[in-house]
């Protein structure tokens, strides 16, 4: 249950309490105030979640055409345990009101924030050094983004400029932050090298914007219900902070020469685009909801929707190319790895090397065996590989004869 207070001139209580009970308030009580100058009345309205906005719609509606401007305050109202069980199996929502009026208030760049962004930052980046999953995940856990990104994507639904800029200057004041902190750490830290994990992280994938899609779609959802914003903000600092903590490393070990440049930019886009998609997932959820903008806000809704759209389109080239170079050195993997098996087995031998390099295509094979290869073993064998990959190969054989013990 929600309370709404709402104060509008003397002798306009009634219209406004009308509205309410019409809107489908459970309760609406009027009061006088009193006091020198005082010349105004205090609506008291009771009312489940689910017609909160439709109390605020029609009321907003009566303001404008009485030109009158009422201040409308939002409180959760205790309920009786028996309301509590029957009503214990509706879906409860939290109206758009609160839902705005809350991301205002969570979305402001405190000395907390900055800190929990830092510490989550270095926590993510320990983690990747470690090639440790279990630390990385403690820094998704004190991840701090959720209201943040949240906040810019319910001003694009709802048109409110103000409301995005500020949910989008907090998340870009956390991330820079961290990348900050995190690069000049590594000057304190033992020297190392890009483990596992931190490769894995900075690899293009068309799964990282699967992942960062549903994150948004997860957060929305957590800040519409009463589902754990624990768990939603674990599922923003997924696609978030591992990357976060992966650019400042990277460009750190780029400045040394431990990697190339190119996994720094590399890196620097999968932080985009997992930006982008969060954001194009908490905007579908929260329009799919019904929190739609005023008319004159169209135009901005529209407008960075479709910005964000062409981003997410263009950052996304690198991904479908990527995938099917992936998909293509997959497949040549499969049929090499099967055909030198084959042909190994023909002379009795085991493959105990194989390496497969690209642009041009290379292989480096090396073969045991307890007997003495034929003559011209290895040109059947090049031939044969080039034939079932329908393209040239430079094949580089190292046949070892083995001694039975």
């Amino acid at each position: 249950m929600r309370k709404i207070e709402v104060a509008v001139p003397k002798g306009k209580g009634k219209w406004v309490a009308f509205r309410a009970e019409k809107a489908g308030a459970s309760d609406v009580i009027i009061l006088e105030s009193h006091g020198p100058g005082i010349n105004r009345e205090l609506v008291s309205i009771t009312a489940k979640e689910s017609a909160v906005d439709a109390i605020i719609k029609s009321i907003s509606e009566y303001e404008d055409k009485k030109h009158i401007q009422p201040d409308i305050r939002i409180w959760k109202a205790e309920e009786p345990f028996a309301q509590v069980e029957k009503e214990g199996k509706e879906e409860r929502r939290v109206p758009v009101e609160e839902l705005k009026a809350h991301a205002y208030e969570s979305s402001s760049i405190d000395m907390t924030y900055i800190i929990l962004c830092v510490l989550s930052g270095l926590l993510a980046a320990f983690g990747l050094l470690q090639d440790s999953p279990i630390v990385v995940i403690g820094a998704m856990i004190i991840a701090p983004l959720l209201r943040p990104i949240t906040t810019s994507s319910l001003g694009t639904v709802t048109g409110d400029v103000l409301m995005f800029w500020r949910g989008a200057s907090a998340l870009t004041i956390g991330l820079l932050l961290s990348c900050i902190v995190v690069f000049f750490s590594m000057f304190l830290l033992p020297a190392s090298q890009p483990s596992p994990i931190l490769l894995g992280i900075s690899q293009l994938s068309l799964l990282t914007i699967g992942v960062a899609f549903i994150s948004g779609i997860i957060a929305a959802v957590s800040l519409l219900t009463d589902l754990n914003e624990a768990l939603a903000g674990v599922a923003i600092a997924v696609s978030l902070m591992p990357p976060v903590a992966a650019l400042s490393i990277n460009v750190f070990f780029a400045f040394f020469g431990i990697v190339d440049f190119t996994v720094a930019a590399t890196t620097l886009l999968v932080l985009l685009v997992n930006i982008i998609s969060i954001d194009i997932g908490s905007a579908v959820v929260f329009y799919a909801y019904g929190v739609a903008p005023k008319k004159q806000e169209k135009k901005f809704f529209s407008t960075h929707l479709k910005v964000a759209a062409l981003m997410l389109f263009m950052l996304s080239i690198p991904f479908v190319y990527t995938s099917l170079i992936s998909y293509e050195q997959s497949q040549i993997e499969t049929i090499i790895t099967a055909t030198v098996a084959a042909e190994a087995a023909s002379v009795g031998g085991e493959v105990e090397q194989l390496d497969i390099r690209y642009s041009p295509l290379r292989v480096d094979l090396k073969i045991v065996s307890f007997i003495t290869p034929p003559e011209g073993f290895r040109d059947r064998l090049k031939q044969r590989i080039e034939r079932d990959l329908s393209q040239e190969v430079s094949l580089k054989l190292f046949y070892v004869k083995a001694e039975p013990i």
